[in-house]
């Protein structure tokens, strides 16, 4: 009979455990490959293609049903692809890049009524245009004298507003980004306009950084659609900007509300629903 060796059997336990590891991080890698691998097909798709849909998403979601991917696969890609979506820059720059391409139908381009009633005998200072599109609003700041920057998602946006800028004779500095790595800085604006922006409102660390880049005394402009009380929010509009009856003061209750009204009016964005109307939310409110 021979003795067990104490050394073998701490070899084998070590390599079974060196086995189960090397499997497990296998299968999170593969994992994380076919999720990438997901990802792409779907920006490869969404590339150069003009939806009316949000991103695409759910026009992709029957391009994947009548694939023939089971609901559950449908569901679980669809999952991903949504989260990333409006959480990353690049869907939202090819989406944004068609719409303000020749094929897309975006706004017009007169400033917003409620930005140019709000200025009115201010003193031009810096000003920050958030998710500026094609700078309908940067531009009119810009020939009061105002200091204007403003970022957007989209090359195609940026280039039609750098045109239209140099067209109107005024300079506006346009930044390509997204809201989460543009530096908003600290201390910066004198006022910031906010008008249909695709703008995270409900979490809390984009909106701190907002305010924070606001110099005291700075002002908020802000405009968008807004909900009803208690409505569905699933899908973008909770991540999107578009605040609930009420809604906004609770967000922005750091700064002191000027000017506020909910109301329903002729649509002011879109210029093939010009004459659709619709409900939206105005609010102007300064930093203490």
């Amino acid at each position: 009979m021979h003795a067990r060796n104490p050394d073998s059997r701490s070899q084998k336990l070590t390599r079974r455990a060196f086995l189960s590891a090397a499997a497990v991080f296998s299968t999170v890698a593969s994992g994380a490959n076919d999720d990438d691998a997901v990802w792409t097909q779907y920006l490869t798709w969404l590339k150069g293609r003009a939806v009316g849909d949000l991103v695409g998403l759910d026009s992709y979601r029957k391009v994947l049903t009548e694939q023939g991917l089971a609901k559950v696969e449908v569901e679980r890609r669809m999952k991903l692809i949504s989260e990333r979506a409006l959480r990353r820059p690049e869907a939202m720059r090819l989406w944004f890049n068609s719409m303000y391409g020749p094929d897309g139908a975006v706004g017009p381009d007169w400033p917003t009524p409620f930005v140019v009633d709000v200025v009115k005998g201010l003193t031009p200072g810096a000003a920050l245009d958030v998710c500026m599109g094609e700078g309908r609003n940067s531009i009119f700041l810009a020939s009061l004298g105002w200091r204007v920057t403003g970022f957007d998602v989209s090359d195609v946006a940026l280039a039609n507003a750098q045109a239209k800028a140099k067209k109107a004779g005024v300079e506006v500095t346009t930044v390509r980004s997204g809201y989460q790595e543009f530096d908003f800085g600290r201390g910066r604006w004198d006022l910031i306009v906010m008008t249909y922006a695709y703008f995270p409102i409900r979490e809390t660390k984009y909106v701190n950084r907002l305010i924070a880049s606001m110099r005291p005394g700075g002002l908020l402009a802000f405009q968008h659609g807004v909900l009803k009380k208690g409505a569905d929010r699933t899908g973008d509009a909770s991540l999107l900007g578009i605040p609930e009856e009420g809604e906004l003061k609770k967000i922005f209750h750091h700064l002191r509300v000027l000017r506020y009204q909910e109301v329903e009016e002729i649509s002011d964005w879109q210029v093939g629903h010009a004459a659709r109307k619709g409900r939206s939310v105005k609010m102007l409110a300064k930093k203490p």
